[in-house]
């Protein structure tokens, strides 16, 4: 039982040192924070062509939805997608990602009651997918998940 368990911790310690070492892990890491980017910015496309197609693009209704929708969606696909790309240390990512996000949504740089909106509902964004990954157990390192 004793050789069984040092075989154990062998193997994880192995995991644990080997992730990140590889060049596809290499290559994940590269391009998570383009990939996290591009991939939120098309969800923001898509809500837009929603929006655009199918509510009154004059009415105040059509702009509170893309606004509220639009940020929401666009702070949940930026940390899910990159979370999803992290080969390891995926807490660890989705924090980071949540603190950029908040940089970059305008609360920090712009006063203007528009711009914290979007933002606070960037972030909200943000909050909930790192609920959903944390309540699917996605948080967790890739290589415990073997």
């Amino acid at each position: 039982m004793n050789d069984t368990s040092n075989l154990e911790k062998t193997a994880q310690y192995e995991r644990e040192n080997k992730a990140g070492t590889e060049p596809s892990h290499i290559i994940r890491w590269l391009l998570l924070l383009p990939c996290s980017a591009l991939g939120a910015w098309l969800a923001w496309i898509l809500v837009n062509l929603f929006t655009f197609f199918s509510l009154a693009r004059e009415s105040g209704f059509s702009r509170l939805f893309f606004n509220t929708a639009g940020h929401t969606i666009m702070g949940f696909v930026f940390v899910f997608i990159g979370v999803m790309l992290a080969p390891s240390h995926r807490k660890k990512t989705a924090y980071v990602l949540a603190a950029l996000a908040f940089i970059f949504s305008g609360m920090v740089f712009e006063k203007g009651g528009r711009a914290m909106w979007d933002g606070t509902c960037m972030f909200a964004g943000v909050l909930i997918g790192i609920l959903i990954l944390r309540k699917k157990s996605l948080l967790n390192d890739a290589s415990t998940q073997e």
